[in-house]
This record gives structure tokens, C-alpha cells and sequence, in this order.
């Protein structure tokens, strides 16, 4: 008989039993799998593994009321929060902090609660005569819902329109020196102990580029017969189409390089872009290609395109955006091809006019087919990743213009299984590439809308709907792929793994959006911390940080395939890069998500602190954790440290969400600098009303403000690192990543003199109490952000009452000053104190400004007495 010590103990089972007894892919969620959840199965595990080792910063849920937390918080009379353990390593999935809550906290939480997240006020954006509704998760709105970076932004939007308004006089007035200027304006206000300069020395860069944008973009317009064709372009007996159409050809043709030149970017195409963005059909494409291009004697292409051939011009187009996307992809990886002599950026953007003209023609909203719908998905990429783009990431009009490609899909019906449509399957011989096209296209519109509409807040149930009516009931998209018909080529089969994962993740975000921004009344607190339990456990089970690192099981076994022009698809590093974006998007939504409950219940507890400041800590302290391995995992990509398993050739398809992701961590880190430095300015005052409001933190002296300058400075070595780090990896290569660093240098600058908070109080004093600033001025900056600026009391009411941060605790604090060291290398703890890299300032820099505002007089004369942010005139 064998000793009961010594048998073997069985294998636990991560699968649930009804998806093993069928022998079925389970996605292991708990209590209930995908699978059993939507066919109604009773789902049950064998052995109940431990998913997660350490307990995160998040509510379970009892099963009688269903929101009962049973992790705790305590009292905050009580003593600091216990972490049960720090993680330190790169591995920042396991970053918990573990919490014990109060009996009384228990009794509060045991019905669900109704919140009043959104309001029309908080949303509505007006600039420069346009007008729209913003996303619930858009920069804008999260502003508009602090009060502290709102009236952050209010100072720094109002400043500048001031002095831009002061140096256009000086323009005209050759006496006075730009100089002697800054000093006055810096020099002779006299409210603060030290000179605060003006954000237009570090900004005049950036303005001095918006005008080079605008002043080209003027330039390049197009002639009016280029817009949106009223006729059908195969409509051969309309003469006015058919002489548009010939130089659009003939322009083609003469962009065209050497043909070696030509088939290196579309192997560039193949290996860097098509993986993250695979619409087309590769062999139905290069058959269809050959027939329009055509090799010369001179070993260069010709191009030959009937014009009664619609299908060819729908493959010159396609031809052209791939050109475009490759020589971008390549400027961002310039020292990898050394044989490209060309200007890339500027053959890249003909290519792009090229084929907007041919676009325009094609007019792919009236000529509805699956060729036109491929383009237009590739033109979107084309615009949205460009390096050199001025528009601001994700703006509404990227999201509008993906409202419209999802309507354009359903018209199409990509939602609908193809196979289900008999009419695209011949008795005989059915058309696989067909239904495979159109399932790429299907696929590929929501992985953009994953990217793009998902961390804006962009969502709702009937997106869900649509997600699920595509895989039916068979819940496998690799099986939907290869359905009735010979398989996949190699390489696309190797990716529909990730991208099957990708896309079931989308369906849990989609749902964790919806909740917390519903279409009709208020969200509830339960159904939104239900899908944020979800969605991290998914998170941790599918996209965790430890399958980034080069270590063990996780280490890169790289399969190679090679296919069309000997393009090599990297298998692993494809999947590496896809776990990290998909990363990168989940903890953004759960971020957002979670600072949107925290400014919500900090802004409750200030009315009724002993119902609200509970909540108002756990998920400040859960959006923090949240905060920081998203911190980490941007930190370590910029570094290198993911090199082994990213390669830099991938930057041009994934560096605009590391630059999102960055602008949403600035954001972030502006608001905690900014709570901080309040904190500390209204301990400095030291008025009565503070200490008697305060009388629990001042029991603790000089350790709470030791605990609070602790806090500021980690936050300090945080947003300068991230600032060093894209000033050196991203500055030269995005230009809107250009653009959005010169403001927040100069939000570190003020956070360095110590003047962050005294920045905004006097603005608000200046507005108020003198005449410097103009009632245009107050009205533009009132229509953008939305304060009333007729009220001297917004900042006393809202930033410097004893209750304004209230909440900000001791023990809290101290907790606060866990997770941020977690974040922090213990060996480089030098770094803190180490001064940025990236705030020199170039004064000689401010004389070139001054010339360009002579020169474009007119141009920045609008933009001070124009309607900008006013009301459009009917």
C-alpha cells in the first residue's frame, strides 16, 4: 500500500467541467465561465485554484446583497492600512494592498448605491466655433470633473492667451525689447516671493509649430472635384469623372521608386503593420496587384489601370496607403533600412494625397463593397498613426470617424457571420478568401474601436450585441475562420490566437464601459465594481506582466514564418507586442474608471465625510495600484527594457498608445502634484479654520508633513522621469508627444519653484482684482472649460476651504507613500532627487517666436479676437 504522504496529489483543473467533459476552450472566469454564462450550463470547478496569490485592492461581493466588500478598510482613527506585500520587481500585475473595513463600513455597503457621474455641463466642449459633445473618458471631460486640474488648466489656458496678447502689442511697438517684456510680466507682479514665468517659455515651440501646420495645411487643399463625386465612378459616360480619374493615375505613377525600393516597403508592410492591423487578404492583394503593376526595362514599375476596372482602382488605392504606411513605419525605425534614400515623410505624405484624391473619387459611403470599406480602414490607420500629425490623439473627429466606418460595417453586415449569408457561397465553388476578407474586416474595424473609442469611454450594450451576434454560438474564432472551407494561410493562422483574445477582452470592456456610462440615468456602484473584478482578473489570466518578462516559461522561443516577398512574420514577438497593448488598454479603462469614482466620492465626503470618505480611499488607492503598473509597464517600454520581445520596427504601429497613455498619466500625476501642493499650502497658512477641520492629522506633527512632502516627491521623480523618457524616445518621432511636453514642462517647472498652487490662486486673484485680463479672454476660457468666471470664490470654495481635503488622512497618506515606493527602484533611489533632462530653456528661442507672430500677424490676431470659444452665430 502506498503511503498517503508519498501518492501523488492530482493535478488541479483549471477548466471548468462542462467545457472539459466537451472538451472545449474555457476562458477559467469566475464564479462562471464565458461559455456556461451565455449557453445558461451550470458552471462548476473540481478544485477551486488560487487565481490570484496576493488580494488586490478590489471588492468581493457577498452573495446576499452582492456589494458587501470582504476586504476591509479601516477606520481611519485607526491605524495605517497593512500591505501584505509590496511588489518591487518588474512584475507589477502584483501590486496589491490588502484592506480591512470597518463593521459599520459593511453596514453601509450592503444595498447598492445610484451615482451621478456624468452631467451635459462637464462635457460640453466649444473652441474655436466648433461645438461637440466629449467622451466620458476624454481628457476634457476628466478635467472638467477635478476641480483641481480644472482650475489648473483655467490658469494656464487664460495666461497664455494674456501674454499672447501683450506680445502682439509689442509687435507693433519696436521700442520695447521682448525681454524687458518677460522680465515685466515676471518680475513686477509682486504675489509671489519668486518670478514665475510664463507658460509661453516653454510652449512657444509648440505654438510656433501650430502655426506652420496651419499656415500648410492651408496649402494643401484640394480642388473642389476631389470631394465626395455626386456621380458613380464607374459611370464611364459622366466626362468630368473620367477626366479626374487620369491625372490621379498619372500622379500615382510618377511617385513610383526603383522597384527593388518598392517591394522592400511592401515587405516593410507585411512585417511591421499588416500584424497589428491584418484587413486584407495578402494572396488575394498580390494577385490583383500584378495585374495593375507593371515591370519596365528600366527596372522600375509602371502602373496600368483600366479605367471601366473598378476593382483595379480599389487595388491602386490599397497599393498607395500600404506605400505610405510602410515609409512611416520606416521613419520610425530609420536605422534599420540604410538603403532607403528617399525623404520618407514627404513621399509618404504624396502617397497619402495620392490616394485621398483616388478615395474621394471612389467615394467609398456610396460605392459600399468590402474593397472600399479595406480602404478607408487602412486610410484611418494612416492618418491616426502619423508620426507628424498636429491634430490631438483620439480627437472627436477620429471618434467620429469611426462612428461612421461602425455604420458603414453594419450596412455591409460584417457583424453577421459571413458563412450564415447564402447568397456569398456558391453551390459549387464557394469563395473562401470572400468570407475570410469579410471577417477581417470585421475584426479589424473593432480592434480599432478596442484601441481608439475604449479608453475614451466611447461604448454600450448594443456594441456588446453586435460583438457576440458575430461568434454565435460557437465562442472560437479560430474555428469561425477555418469554417466550411480550407484553412487559413500559416501566418495568419498564428495570429488569430491573440486576436481571439483580444477580441473577448473587448467584449469585457465593453461591458465594464457600459456600466459605469450608461445611454439612459444614472450608473450603479455594484454593476461597476462587479466588472472591474473582472476585467482585472482577466487582465492577470491572459495579458499579466510576468509574460513580458525574459525569464523561465516566459522567455522567447521565436517561430518564424515567411511568406510574400520573403516578408518574416516574428510569431512570439507579435504575441509579446499584442499582450502589451492589450495590457496598456485594460489598466487604462480600469484607471479611468477608478479616478472618476475617487473625484466623485472626495468631492461626497466634503458634504458628508463619515458616508463617503471610505469609499472615496478604496478606490483612490485602488486607482493608484492601477496607476502604477501602468506607470511601470510605459516606463519600462520607453527604457528598452521590453526590447528583447518588442522590437523597435513596431514603433510606428503602437507608439501613439504609449503616447496616449502618457498624456493620461500626466493628467493623472498633475492632479495627485496638485492635491499635494493645496495640502501643503493650506498647512503653511495655518489658519484656525484648517487646524480646527484638521485637528486628526495635526495630532501627528511633523509625520504628516513629513508623510506629505514624501508623496509630492515621488510624484515629482514620476512625472519628470516620464517627461525625460518621451523628451528622448518620442519627441522627435510624434509630434503631438512635442506638443503636449511643452505644456506639462512647464507644470514640472511650477511644481519644482514650488509655485503650482500659488500658479492658480494668482491667476484667479489677477482676473478678479484687476484689468489685465479682458472680458473675451475670461468669456473664451469660461465657454472651454466651463467656470463661471464672474465669481472671485472658486478657488476659495472649492481649493482652499478647510474641507477641500479633508479626506487626505494621515493613515491614508502613509498608504498613499506604499504604493508609490513600490513603484521606485530601490537601487537608483538616487533618481529622485536628480534634476530632469528635459526643462533647458532656450531664451533665444523667445526672439524667433517674436518674429513669427510679426509674421503671421493676422493668424494669432484671430486667435485673440475671433469668436474662439464663443457661441457659433445661426
Amino acid at each position: 500500500m502506498v503511503n498517503d504522504k508519498s501518492a501523488r496529489r492530482p493535478r488541479p483543473s483549471f477548466v471548468c467541467i462542462p467545457c472539459k467533459s466537451r472538451k472545449l476552450k474555457c476562458d477559467r472566469l469566475r464564479p462562471v465561465c464565458t461559455r456556461c454564462r451565455k449557453t445558461s450550463k451550470q458552471c462548476a470547478y473540481e478544485n477551486e485554484p488560487n487565481l490570484s496569490k496576493t488580494p488586490r485592492f478590489t471588492m468581493e461581493l457577498s452573495d446576499e446583497g452582492r456589494n458587501c466588500p470582504s476586504q476591509t478598510i479601516r477606520d481611519p482613527t485607526q491605524d495605517i492600512y497593512t500591505p501584505t506585500s509590496i511588489a518591487r520587481s518588474n512584475d507589477v500585475s502584483e501590486t496589491p494592498i490588502s484592506n480591512s473595513i470597518s463593521c459599520s463600513f459593511v453596514e453601509k455597503t450592503s444595498k447598492d448605491m445610484e451615482l451621478k457621474l456624468w452631467h451635459p455641463k462637464d462635457m460640453l466642449v466649444n473652441s474655436g466655433g466648433v461645438t461637440f459633445f466629449d467622451a466620458p473618458f476624454a481628457s476634457h471631460t476628466l478635467i472638467e470633473l477635478d476641480p483641481f486640474l480644472r482650475a489648473l488648466t483655467v490658469s494656464i489656458h487664460g495666461t497664455t492667451l494674456v501674454d499672447l496678447q501683450n506680445n502682439l502689442l509689442l509687435c507693433s511697438n519696436e521700442e520695447v525689447s521682448f525681454s524687458n517684456y518677460l522680465d515685466k510680466i515676471n518680475g513686477e507682479k509682486g504675489e509671489a516671493p519668486q518670478q514665475i514665468l510664463s507658460p509661453l517659455t516653454f510652449i512657444d515651440k509648440a505654438i510656433v509649430k501650430w502655426v506652420d501646420n496651419a499656415t500648410e495645411n492651408g496649402k494643401n487643399t484640394f480642388s473642389f472635384n476631389f470631394f465626395h463625386s455626386a456621380v458613380l465612378i464607374f459611370c464611364n459616360s459622366n466626362i468630368k469623372v473620367l477626366h479626374s480619374l487620369q491625372p490621379v493615375i498619372t500622379e500615382a505613377s510618377s511617385l513610383l521608386p526603383d522597384k527593388k525600393i518598392v517591394d522592400l516597403l511592401l515587405k516593410v508592410f507585411y512585417e511591421n503593420v499588416y500584424p497589428f492591423y491584418p484587413y486584407l487578404d495578402i494572396r488575394t492583394f498580390e494577385e490583383e496587384l500584378q495585374k495593375i503593376l507593371i515591370s519596365s526595362y528600366d527596372g522600375r514599375y509602371e502602373i496600368s489601370v483600366t479605367k471601366d476596372s473598378l476593382s483595379n482602382l480599389y487595388v491602386l488605392s490599397l497599393f498607395l496607403l500600404i506605400m505610405a504606411n510602410a515609409l512611416r513605419s520606416i521613419y520610425c525605425d530609420r536605422e534599420n533600412y540604410p538603403q532607403i534614400k528617399l525623404n520618407v515623410l514627404e513621399a509618404a505624405k504624396q502617397y497619402c494625397d495620392t490616394a485621398q484624391k483616388l478615395l474621394h473619387l471612389l467615394n467609398g459611403y456610396k460605392n459600399t463593397n468590402e474593397k472600399s470599406f479595406c480602404c478607408l480602414l487602412y486610410f484611418y490607420i494612416l492618418v491616426y498613426l502619423n508620426p507628424t500629425a498636429s491634430e490631438s490623439l483620439n480627437s472627436y473627429t477620429n471618434l467620429l470617424n469611426i462612428k461612421c466606418l461602425s455604420e458603414l460595417a453594419l450596412t455591409l453586415g460584417l457583424h453577421q457571420e459571413p458563412s450564415k449569408i447564402s447568397r456569398y457561397i456558391k453551390e459549387i465553388d464557394p469563395d473562401p478568401d470572400l468570407l475570410n476578407f469579410r471577417r477581417k474586416l470585421w475584426v479589424g474595424l473593432q480592434s480599432l474601436k478596442f484601441m481608439i473609442s475604449i479608453p475614451e469611454g466611447v461604448s454600450n450594450k448594443l456594441e456588446n450585441e453586435y460583438l457576440s451576434n458575430f461568434l454565435g454560438t460557437d465562442e472560437d474564432m479560430v474555428k469561425i475562420f477555418e469554417k466550411n472551407f480550407h484553412e487559413l494561410p500559416g501566418y495568419d493562422v498564428s495570429l488569430l490566437n491573440d486576436i481571439e483574445d483580444k477580441y473577448e477582452f473587448h467584449k469585457i470592456l465593453n461591458c465594464l464601459i457600459s456600466s459605469a456610462t450608461p445611454i439612459n440615468g444614472n450608473p450603479n456602484l455594484l454593476p461597476i465594481t462587479e466588472n472591474l473584478k473582472r476585467t482585472r482578473e482577466y487582465i492577470d489570466l491572459n495579458f499579466s506582466s510576468k509574460q513580458l518578462s525574459n525569464t523561465g516559461v516566459y522567455g522567447l522561443l521565436n517561430v518564424k514564418q515567411v511568406f510574400c516577398r520573403e516578408a518574416v512574420i516574428e510569431v512570439e514577438s507579435i504575441r509579446k507586442t499584442a499582450i502589451f497593448m492589450n495590457r496598456i488598454v485594460g489598466l487604462l479603462c480600469i484607471l479611468n474608471i477608478n479616478n472618476v469614482l475617487a473625484v466623485h466620492f472626495e468631492k461626497e465626503a466634503k458634504i458628508d465625510w463619515t458616508k463617503n470618505q471610505d469609499y472615496y480611499h478604496l478606490f483612490f488607492l485602488d486607482c493608484l495600484t492601477t496607476y502604477t503598473e501602468l506607470f511601470r509597464d510605459i516606463v519600462s517600454y520607453l527604457k528598452g527594457d521590453y526590447k528583447w520581445c518588442i522590437p523597435k520596427k513596431y514603433s510606428y504601429s503602437i507608439n501613439k498608445l504609449i503616447c496616449f497613455s502618457l498624456m493620461r498619466l500626466w493628467v493623472f500625476q498633475t492632479s495627485l502634484c496638485l492635491r499635494f501642493s493645496y495640502k501643503q499650502l493650506l498647512r503653511e497658512k495655518g489658519s484656525q479654520s484648517v487646524e480646527i477641520s484638521n485637528e486628526f492629522n495635526d495630532m501627528y506633527g511633523n509625520n504628516f508633513d513629513l508623510a506629505l512632502q514624501k508623496s509630492l516627491k515621488y510624484m515629482r521623480y514620476h512625472l519628470k522621469l516620464t517627461l525625460d523618457l518621451a523628451s528622448k524616445e518620442l519627441m522627435e518621432s510624434d509630434s503631438e508627444c512635442f506638443v503636449s511636453l511643452s505644456m506639462f514642462k512647464y507644470i514640472a517647472y511650477l511644481l519644482d519653484t514650488g509655485n503650482l498652487a500659488t500658479s492658480i490662486n494668482v491667476f484667479w486673484e489677477r482676473s478678479f482684482n484687476t484689468n489685465e485680463v479682458s472680458k473675451t479672454i475670461l468669456k473664451q476660457v469660461n465657454m472651454k472649460w466651463g467656470i463661471n468666471m464672474t465669481s472671485p470664490q472658486y478657488v476659495k470654495r472649492h481649493l482652499m476651504n478647510s474641507q477641500a481635503l479633508s479626506s487626505l488622512t494621515y493613515p491614508f497618506l502613509k498608504n498613499i507613500n506604499i504604493i508609490l515606493e513600490s513603484s521606485v527602484d530601490p537601487d537608483n533611489t538616487e533618481d529622485i532627487d536628480a534634476p530632469s533632462e528635459a526643462f533647458f530653456i532656450d531664451t533665444g528661442e523667445q526672439l524667433s517666436m517674436r518674429q513669427t507672430m510679426k509674421e503671421n500677424y493676422d493668424l494669432f490676431a484671430d486667435l485673440i479676437n475671433s469668436n474662439l470659444g464663443e457661441i457659433p452665430t445661426l
